[in-house]
């Protein structure tokens, strides 16, 4: 036996376009759906209007160069301090 799912636009239930998963949330309700171009176009519209540039980037912090301390080195300077 062979099994064949078939994924169609929710909206229009055409078989020959191509769909993409959609999940919208609000007021505590959260709804998938698989939606075609033209169906899912006031979605994209949506979300192109409300999306947000993308912050500069920072740049990453000079290394500093670490300083190895000999143990004659901190003798001498508690020898030095007292």
């Amino acid at each position: 036996m062979v099994k064949i799912n078939l994924v169609v636009c929710d909206v229009c239930k055409d078989p020959q376009r191509e769909t993409e998963p959609y999940t919208v949330t609000g007021k505590g309700r959260r709804r998938s759906m698989d939606l075609c171009e033209e169906h899912s176009a006031p979605l994209g519209e949506l979300l192109a209007a409300t999306e947000e540039p993308s912050p500069p980037r920072k740049r990453a912090p000079a290394r500093l160069q670490r300083r190895v301390t000999t143990m004659e080195e901190i003798a001498a300077r508690k020898g030095a301090s007292s």
